[in-house]
């Protein structure tokens, strides 16, 4: 009887733990149940849980544009350096072509000649001028003493042609100085700045006169020939471009022969504006115009083009190290 009975309690011990067991299975089912229905995943994988809602769709979204954006910021950065680059490469190259040495010539001559070119004079405040093209008359003191102190030859215009066309050798501390227009403190009668430092230093200098504008009287010196920039084109056109590219060959023609007819003179001629056009290469060689020249930058050499010499702009801002690497 006591065994009956003892049987008894653990059947029911055993049933009443079968029950809790399925208790807690479907208690924790459910839970299961109800965290999958408050998740989801979005379309890019994250689950988002309505409960914790840390990672939302819009911070994902925000965050993609972001980096977007950046891509976007960082290829047009690497775009711009690419040009960069590319332009940089494509002006080291026109440097060194125009550097070719095409005669076999000694050392002790120049094979690349520095052609400087300066505009108006100042002395005093600057205001006087205002322009960048304006230089201080101590300034271009400065540049006269430091080439006659160095021995440096400065070339006249016929030097320079005979040199350009083969016919003499120059010293390779060579420079040909040139000034454009006619204004401000380069003549006998507007300042007289460039004349007395030229003669002081004994020094040559090309002037390339507007011939319309100023009278050839006001520029004389030994140390000073005057050249052709045009008889009156110095301004815009009606085109929208220096004048030079307006006009026709005719008109073309007829000014320039003015221009030197009257200063006596064919050897060369400089373009207003640095603005030179085929039109004008074929008026200047019927003309029978030795040379012609423009801006540019770096040294002339025989092998530059006739009619479009380059130059070096002298600007008010130039430092006497950039003008000795220059002339050097």
């Amino acid at each position: 009887m006591v065994k009956n009975n003892k049987s008894k309690k653990n059947t029911i011990f055993i049933i009443i733990g079968m029950v809790l067991s399925v208790g807690l299975i479907l208690i924790s089912s459910y839970k299961i149940v109800e965290v999958v229905k408050k998740s989801k995943k979005d379309k890019y994988g994250v689950v988002i849980n309505k409960d914790n809602n840390k990672i939302t769709r819009e911070r994902i979204l925000k965050e993609k544009e972001e980096k977007k954006k950046e891509e976007e910021r960082l290829a047009e950065e690497k775009r711009k350096e690419e040009e960069r680059l590319a332009e940089e490469k494509r002006l080291e190259e026109e440097r060194q072509k125009n550097q070719v040495v095409v005669h076999n010539v000694s050392s002790e001559y120049s094979t690349g000649i520095p052609v400087l070119n300066y505009h108006f004079f100042y002395s005093g405040d600057y205001s006087s001028c205002g322009q960048a093209i304006c230089i201080s008359a101590s300034k271009f003191e400065e540049h006269l003493k430091y080439l006659t102190e160095n021995g440096f030859k400065t070339l006249t215009m016929q030097e320079f042609v005979d040199w350009y066309e083969g016919r003499i050798e120059v010293p390779y501390k060579s420079v040909l100085i040139t000034i454009d227009d006619g204004a401000m403190g380069t003549s006998l009668s507007n300042g007289n700045i460039l004349i007395p430092l030229l003669e002081r230093y004994q020094v040559h200098a090309t002037l390339f006169l507007i011939t319309a504008w100023w009278d050839k009287s006001d520029y004389q010196s030994e140390y000073l020939d005057v050249e052709s920039h045009g008889y009156n084109i110095h301004f815009t056109g009606n085109c929208g471009a220096a004048q030079l590219r307006c006009l026709n060959h005719d008109e073309l023609y007829n000014d320039l022969k003015t221009s030197m007819d009257i200063l006596g003179s064919y050897k060369s001629f400089c373009y207003p504006f640095y603005t030179a056009s085929e039109n004008a290469y074929t008026v200047l060689g019927e003309l029978g115009v030795n040379v012609a020249f423009g801006g540019g930058g770096y040294n002339a050499t025989r092998n530059s083009y006739r009619y479009n010499i380059p130059r070096y702009p002298i600007y008010d801002s130039i430092t006497m190290d950039s003008f000795i690497n220059m002339v050097n």
